[in-house]
C-alpha cells in the first residue's frame, strides 16, 4: 500500500487500485462456508503483478475486507522472501533455508515448513544453464514430502520440475510460468514402490524431441531397487509437451511440501552431457559440469601466481600473458570436453573489444 496505490486480494480476486480507481485483473472461485474459518496466502516480489501495472514497487502490507459486515481475522503473518536463501556460494534456495551438512551425513537438507505456511522449494545449482542435458541425483525417501529434480529454473515465477509426489507415488510434472499459479499437466500413469527411510536415485533426461530434433523430450527415472542401473527400468514420464516450459535455464533441485512439513535430505548430483546417445554421464567422452556430493560447505578459492582468481568453486577462470580474462569455463569436466560458458577479447590498448556467452552458458 502507498497512498491511494494499492494491490488488494480478496478470497476471489485481486484488484488494483490507482487514484481512487478499482480495477480487478484477475480472478477464480472456490467453496467458502459460513462461520468456517479458512486461509489465505498471497507471494509479493519485485516487479509488477501479474497483469497490473509496475505502481506499486514497495509499501506496508495488512489486512482488508470489502463488506461494512463483521469479519474475523487471525494468525498474520508476514514473512520476508527477499532471499535467495543461500546454501554455500554454489546452491541457493528461493523460498525456505538450505543447509549441508557436511558433519556426519555430507548431504544438502532442504528444511522443514511450519504447520501453516506449506510452500514449494526450488533450489537452484548457480554455474549451470542449458537447454538439454542428463542429471542424475539421489533422495532419501519420507513420509509427506515430494522431493524432485528442478529442469529449469528462471525466477520464483517461471520455474518447471519432475517429482515423486508422496501423496500417490507417481511421479509429476510441475510447474510455474509467467508468474501464474501452479500447474501440474502431466503424471505418470504407474505408481513407484519407495521405501520410506531408504535413498534412490533419480534421472533426468532432457534430449532431442525423436520427430524434431530442434524441440526437446523430457525424460525422468527412478531406480527403484537402487541397484545402479537403469536397464531394468522403465522411464515414469516421457514427455514432449513441455518444450516451451524448459527450453532453458538453471536447474536443480525440488522440495515439494505440498502437505506436509517434513525436511527433505538430497545427495550426489551429477548435471552434464551425455556425448555418445547412452543416457548416461559415465564415459570418458561425456561432460560432467556439476558433480556435487557435499562433503563440504566451504567454497575453496585458487589463484595464480599473479594473483588473479582462477576457481570459485563455481566457475574456471583463465587468463591471457597480461592477465586479461579470456574464458570462463565449467569447474568439472571428465575426460577433455569443458564446457566453455564466456570468452573475451582485446585490442592493443587493453579495451574489451569482444564478449562471447554462450547459449548454453551464463553471463558473468
Amino acid at each position: 500500500m502507498r497512498n491511494s496505490e494499492l494491490l488488494l486480494i480478496d478470497c476471489r480476486a485481486l484488484y488494483q487500485v490507482s487514484s481512487g480507481t478499482w480495477t480487478q485483473k484477475s480472478s477464480g472461485s472456490f467453496t467458502i462456508t459460513n462461520g468456517v474459518a479458512f486461509g489465505i496466502e498471497a507471494e509479493a516480489r519485485s516487479g509488477a503483478a501479474h497483469g497490473c501495472a509496475a505502481t506499486v514497487p514497495a509499501g506496508q502490507v495488512g489486512l482488508w475486507c470489502s463488506h461494512a459486515s463483521a469479519n474475523a481475522f487471525d494468525n498474520f503473518k508476514v514473512r520476508d522472501l527477499v532471499g535467495p536463501y543461500e546454501a554455500d556460494g554454489r546452491w541457493f534456495s528461493d523460498k525456505a533455508e538450505v543447509q549441508i551438512d557436511d558433519s556426519n551425513n555430507n548431504l544438502l537438507r532442504s528444511s522443514s515448513a511450519t504447520s501453516t505456511e506449506y510452500y514449494d522449494t526450488c533450489i537452484v545449482r548457480r554455474g549451470f544453464r542449458a537447454g538439454k542435458y542428463v542429471a542424475t541425483f539421489r533422495f532419501k525417501w519420507a513420509p509427506g514430502p515430494s522431493p524432485g529434480f528442478l529442469v529449469r529454473w528462471v525466477n520464483p515465477g517461471d520455474w518447471l520440475a519432475v517429482i515423486v509426489k508422496a501423496a500417490d507415488s507417481k511421479a509429476w510434472v510441475y510447474k510455474r510460468v509467467n508468474d501464474g499459479i501452479l500447474q501440474s499437466p502431466l503424471s505418470s500413469g504407474s505408481t513407484v514402490s519407495l521405501t520410506n527411510g531408504n535413498w534412490y536415485t533419480g534421472k533426468v533426461v532432457v534430449g532431442d524431441d525423436l520427430g524434431n530434433s530442434a524441440l526437446q523430450r523430457l525424460r525422468f527415472w527412478i531406480d527403484t531397487d537402487d541397484d545402479g542401473t537403469w536397464s531394468d527400468e522403465t522411464a515414469l514420464l516421457d514427455t514432449t509437451t513441455v518444450d516451451d516450459d524448459c527450453s532453458a535455464g538453471h536447474a536443480g533441485l525440488f522440495h515439494g511440501h505440498i502437505a506436509s512439513t517434513a525436511a527433505q535430505d538430497f545427495d550426489d548430483v551429477k548435471i552434464g552431457y551425455d556425448n555418445n546417445a547412452d543416457l548416461d554421464l559415465d564415459d570418458g567422452g561425456d561432460s560432467l559440469v556439476i558433480n556435487d556430493d557435499f562433503a563440504s560447505n566451504a567454497t575453496t578459492l585458487s589463484y595464480d601466481d599473479n594473483g588473479s582468481l582462477t576457481d570459485d568453486g563455481i566457475f574456471k577462470f583463465a587468463y591471457d600473458a597480461w592477465n586479461r580474462l579470456v574464458a570462463v569455463k565449467s569447474r568439472y569436466s571428465s575426460g577433455t570436453t569443458q564446457t566453455t560458458f564466456a570468452t573475451y577479447a582485446y585490442d592493443g590498448a587493453n579495451r574489451r573489444t569482444s564478449k562471447l556467452v554462450q547459449n548454453n552458458g551464463v553471463e558473468v
